[in-house]
């Protein structure tokens, strides 16, 4: 159940992504993708229960702003999947 909760957050913030507008420049970084969807843990790992905390919607817009172009966009995907990999998410 939990991975398909990881899915469902790495497709919501690959979609973030893809669909919103860039607002920052320079390239993202796997440190940055991390500390973004850090906050984001605990509400995959408990299923959803207690609600999207803020911090992880901040950091998911953040990556939005940090990911201009389509390589970066990819990067973080990259990224993403790591991160759930490694936290078994």
């Amino acid at each position: 159940m939990a991975s398909t909760m990881a899915l469902k957050l790495a497709c919501g913030v690959v979609l973030c992504l893809v669909v919103g507008a860039p607002l920052a420049e320079g390239a993202i970084s796997c440190g940055q993708v991390i500390s973004a969807l850090a906050p984001c843990i605990p509400y995959v790992r408990n299923n959803g229960a207690g609600g999207v905390p803020a911090p992880c919607c901040n950091g998911i817009r953040s990556l939005n702003a940090a990911a201009q172009s389509t390589p970066e966009r990819q990067s973080a995907c990259s990224c993403v999947k790591a991160l759930a990999a490694r936290h078994q998410l």
